[in-house]
């Protein structure tokens, strides 16, 4: 009886003695899982302030493009104004028809070139998101048979 009780005493000591063990190695590896875990979300929050910033840098840079893009298209337009005005003169005081032809082959460029840059200022007006575009039909005809004639 004695020795049965012994026996059960060591048993139940063991059985203790395990459960510390497997109880601690749970424990250590909740511990290393939770370090993991916190790693892996401070590695996440690193990425989204890496995004954020870039995203705010590229928001600048778009910015910065569109108000390039209109300023060259502005400063472009007042020498265009004033070779349109004197292809204009010239035309008037033309008398040869191969002179004509000429002028008004460079007034027809000189008016597309202002379509151009009125288009470049539109994307730019476009991009920083203060312009609404309108589609609208046109007359592709025509518009071939104006670039046939010019060349």
């Amino acid at each position: 009886m004695v020795l049965v009780n012994i026996i059960l005493i060591i048993c139940l000591i063991t059985v203790v003695f395990l459960f510390r063990c497997c109880k601690c190695r749970t424990q250590k590896q909740f511990l290393k899982e939770t370090e993991t875990k916190e790693k892996r979300i401070k590695y996440l929050e690193r990425a989204v302030e890496k995004i954020a910033f870039r995203y705010r840098q590229e928001a600048r840079l778009n910015e910065s493009k569109s108000k390039f893009m209109f300023m060259v298209a502005h400063d472009l337009r007042q020498p265009l104004t004033a070779m349109q005005g004197y292809t204009s003169m010239l035309l008037e005081d033309a008398k040869d028809e191969q002179e004509k032809k000429i002028l008004h082959t460079l007034e027809r460029s000189s008016a597309h070139m202002g379509v151009l840059l009125a288009d470049l200022v539109d994307a730019s007006i476009s991009a920083s998101g203060h312009l609404k575009i309108n589609p609208y039909k046109f007359i592709y005809n025509k518009l071939v048979e104006e670039i046939y004639e010019q060349y």
